[in-house]
């Protein structure tokens, strides 16, 4: 008996030393998986502030940041103090004292102390965890005290999931705190890519990893659910896709973690707001007719119920994407669907009257409230789709809308045509066509006024005229735009410019630059007065275009940098209209040799591609990455890719795909593989003519550059130099300065190989005074050696008058590939240095001294007075410019280069 008693009193304390363990130790080091950006910047930055409180809402990983922290300073020699809240630590009287033992667990044997300030003369780190147990109003006035009575060298570390009452503005203000929340102990990409690499051991791809920040925003625990699931080879890619707050693990988790702390009433306001959009207090009293809205509005605030704070006054708040998804399910079973949609339809009314259009068309959706439904869509179709160019948003609602079985007006079933046209949904444009023709006959029978009937009959012409033109039918598209522009009926300003528009581009691959201009002119006066920055950022694209295929590069860049900060200042950086702005840039950036700028607008742009709408500046950037393309399969840029990229578009870009493809792979030697590509479009190098149907100019002359390019690599010189002589003529007669540079280098070479290096030099000189104005530069590139072996030919340094003809003269006389870009026609760039600070704009500077100030991406945000995804589009594009992965080492470049 006495031996049982013994075990059991032995059993007891070991459970008594286990607790007390667990306690007063945080988790091994090895069980800190991942050493995150956050922890790495904790590190170091956080020494200087007595107190660091991590407050988030639970799932966030502040445990395991606590515990690395730990480590770390006692790594580093510094004593540190570790306590863990439980359920029954709530009693404020007691922290002292729990405080006390820490210590001593912690402490070296033989030390006797009356009060924790007096035992220990040295620096010491406190770190509390799990601090949201204690639910007394008295807590910061008791770290008030601590901090007071402490010495200056003790740091207090706290973890909560609860909000904690201190006074947060005046710790800030005198550098006592280090106040982190949701949005900053989030995963970075950077932090996924890495966390995934440890969980699974399939390399994840960029889009997988760009897809499960989106789904997630960086929420530690969602992205470990999502690293279960893609451990496996077999793991569908579709379950990453519909990963949500649907999941069993996610709404488990919130159930127990979350919810089933929440007292009755708080749950069911919880319940009432969590399918609205977006939350503010006026909007939730307003919606659920509640007079304490706002109390308990600030108290699941203070719960950290997966709020996120969207502008500085806290004002504007969204929940976490998957923690609503949750809760809209727990309402669904808890709430009475009636109160459900009566407070989303107030909800909708409030938002609609603030003119917050996108939300208040959600809510109606949410709500299935036909009547508000066929009533907004009605009322937004033109501005929204028209204006502000938000065609996949608008096709998206009419056709949840149809779902809910609502008629929409006629009105909005043309506009819903119009934006699948631009969403290149072709087939389903011409289904709704037919849709809407059948529905305007339907009213016409009805008695329309003979003035409506009109109007809407030019109308519907026009989307004829524009569906011809997105099937590349340019040339009926360019006759019926002429005859509907000749006629004044019922003129729209903004469709005259969309009408202007479709003349410019036909004129434009026929190379009649002058009606191209001339049409481009209507557009711009019919957009200045339907002020549509859509609109005029259309204008300034189609406008660089003429530009473009004139071979005035230079201007065409100009046009562009307006228009896109123009457009990206109005529109926001995400839009389609940037992507096709970016494309064409990139292309003309590549002519003038100015490659690192041509990147980086180049692989936004292809992001987009397959809905820019208009395949010749799809062209443009095709050809541009095809010329940058290194010649690997693997490559982002390698055909294969591309190709699936433009497999939406009509018939003659898979041409134009394969003739640039053909061109590219001549260039680089591949010749057989060149031949296989030309068969798969029927082309046949040995006879004369192509058989190839070529709907424009463009295409037939891209045709003919094709065969030129196969004579000449072939060594086939007098069929070369007979073709070559045709399309410079052309060129010439529609003055094509950029083409004719090409001929003239091409005609240049063959004169050489022929024997005739005065001739050869002849053609050279051409090509430099045609390229010289301009800043064409990559014809010359491409043929560097060759032309390096004419230029030794010269005597008289090139006989140039013009500075600009002599530097480019001189340059390739004493330059090769890599020594002529990104600029050659400015000094002082031949340094890595130098290149990176031309290419560094002055607003990237701007946000690369933010973050060397420590500042998160809304923080800057806030700070420049733009959008937080303009700030990450920003940074990406700094990224690529300095060829790094994340901010840490966009700054370590930064100051290498003295840019900071």
């Amino acid at each position: 008996m006495k031996l049982l008693c013994l075990l059991a009193q032995d059993q007891a304390d070991s459970h008594e030393r286990s607790v007390h363990c667990r306690q007063f130790s945080p988790r091994s080091p090895g069980a800190v998986l991942l050493e995150t950006t956050l922890i790495q910047q904790l590190k170091h930055d956080c020494l200087s502030c007595r107190v660091t409180l991590l407050e988030a809402p639970p799932g966030f990983g502040k445990s395991f940041v606590l515990s690395a922290l730990y480590h770390n300073r006692v790594q580093s020699g510094t004593a540190a103090v570790w306590v863990s809240l439980s359920e029954t630590d709530n009693d404020l009287a007691g922290f002292s004292a729990l405080l006390l033992k820490a210590w001593k667990h912690n402490a070296r044997p033989g030390r006797d102390v009356d009060s924790l300030a007096a035992l220990y003369d040295s620096p010491l780190d406190v770190f509390v965890d799990n601090l949201e147990y204690y639910r007394d109003p008295g807590l910061g006035k008791m770290i008030d005290r601590l901090l007071s009575s402490w010495p200056d060298d003790w740091r207090l570390w706290l973890a909560s999931s609860r909000h904690v009452e201190i006074d947060i503005v005046r710790y800030e203000t005198e550098s006592t705190l280090c106040y982190l929340q949701m949005a900053d102990l989030c995963f970075t990409l950077e932090d996924i890519r890495r966390f995934m690499a440890l969980r699974c051991e399939l390399p994840q791809a960029a889009a997988d990893l760009q897809h499960i920040y989106d789904r997630t925003l960086g929420w530690p625990l969602a992205v470990s659910l999502l690293a279960s699931i893609l451990q496996t080879p077999e793991t569908d890619r579709a379950l990453l896709k519909q990963f949500s707050g649907r999941d069993i693990s996610i709404s488990s988790f919130l159930r127990t973690q979350l919810l089933a702390c929440l007292d009755d009433p708080l749950l069911e306001f919880l319940y009432k707001i969590a399918p609205l959009p977006q939350l503010n207090y006026d909007l939730c009293r307003y919606a659920t007719g509640d007079a304490r809205a706002a109390k308990y509005l600030e108290r699941l605030l203070a719960e950290n119920c997966f709020l996120i704070i969207l502008d500085r006054n806290g004002q504007q708040l969204v929940f976490h994407p998957l923690a609503r998804e949750t809760f809209i399910i727990e309402a669904e079973k808890n709430l009475d669907p009636l109160v459900q949609r009566s407070i989303l339809e107030r909800a909708c009314l409030w938002f609609w009257r603030n003119k917050d259009t996108a939300n208040a068309v959600e809510c109606a959706l949410a709500a299935r409230s036909v009547s508000q439904i066929t009533s907004l869509l009605h009322d937004i179709a033109p501005a929204w789709v028209g204006q502000n160019g938000g065609l996949l948003s608008y096709i998206t609602w009419v056709e949840r809308a149809k779902q809910t079985g609502a008629v929409l007006s006629l009105e909005s079933e043309y506009w819903y045509l119009w934006a699948l046209l631009y969403s290149r949904k072709h087939q389903k444009a011409f289904e709704q066509s037919t849709q809407l023709w059948q529905l305007f006959a339907k009213e016409r029978s009805l008695d329309m006024p003979a003035e409506r009937e009109s109007a809407f009959r030019r109308r519907f012409e026009e989307l004829r005229i524009l569906i011809s033109f997105f099937q590349d039918e340019n040339e009926l598209a360019g006759k019926e735009a002429l005859k509907w522009l000749d006629n004044d009926i019922a003129q729209n300003q903004l469709s005259m410019a969309t009408v202007a528009c479709c003349v410019a581009i036909n004129a434009s691959i026929n190379f009649d630059f002058n009606t191209a201009r001339q049409a481009m002119s209507t557009a711009q006066s019919g957009i200045a007065l339907s002020n549509s920055e859509y609109g005029a950022a259309w204008v300034a694209v189609l406008s660089a275009q003429i530009d473009y295929f004139e071979g005035d590069y230079r201007h065409a860049i100009e046009m562009l940098t307006t228009g896109l900060a123009r457009a990206t200042d109005a529109l926001g950086s995400v839009t389609n209209i940037i992507s096709t702005m970016q494309l064409l840039m990139a292309s003309c950036l590549l002519k003038t040799g100015r490659y690192d700028e041509a990147w980086v607008h180049l692989m936004p742009g292809l992001r987009f591609i397959s809905l820019h709408g208009v395949s010749e500046i799809t062209f443009c950037g095709i050809a541009a990455a095809l010329d940058m393309w290194d010649g690997s399969q693997s490559s982002a840029l390698a055909p294969a890719a591309l190709g699936r990229l433009v497999e939406s578009y009509p018939p003659p870009m898979g041409v134009v795909f394969h003739c640039l493809l053909i061109r590219r792979l001549l260039r680089m030697g591949h010749i057989e593989e060149a031949l296989y590509q030309a068969k798969q479009i029927g082309m046949e190098f040995d006879h004369l003519a192509s058989h190839i149907k070529a709907p424009s100019l463009f295409v037939q002359e891209l045709i003919a550059m094709t065969r030129l390019e196969y004579f000449f690599s072939l060594g086939m010189h007098r069929q070369a130099l007979s073709l070559a002589g045709d399309l410079l003529e052309k060129a010439t007669i529609n003055k094509r300065r950029g083409r004719i540079v090409e001929l003239e280098i091409m005609i240049a070479i063959i004169a050489f190989h022929s024997g005739d290096q005065n001739q050869a030099l002849h053609h050279i000189y051409r090509a430099i005074r045609f390229a010289a104005k301009q800043h064409i530069v990559h014809p010359f590139l491409v043929r560097i050696d060759m032309i390096h072996t004419i230029l030794a030919l010269s005597t008289k340094k090139g006989g140039f008058i013009d500075r600009e003809e002599k530097i480019l003269f001189q340059r390739l006389c004493d330059a090769d590939s890599v020594a002529l870009g990104p600029d050659i026609f400015a000094s002082g760039h031949n340094s890595t240095q130098g290149i990176v600070a031309t290419n560094l704009t002055a607003r990237e500077l701007e946000l690369m001294h933010l973050v060397d100030g420590g500042l998160s991406n809304q923080q800057i945000a806030d700070c420049i007075n733009v959008s937080i995804t303009t700030v990450k589009w920003h940074l990406s594009n700094i990224y690529v410019k300095l060829n790094v992965r994340n901010r840490t080492a966009a700054l370590a470049t930064t100051r290498a280069l003295k840019l900071l």
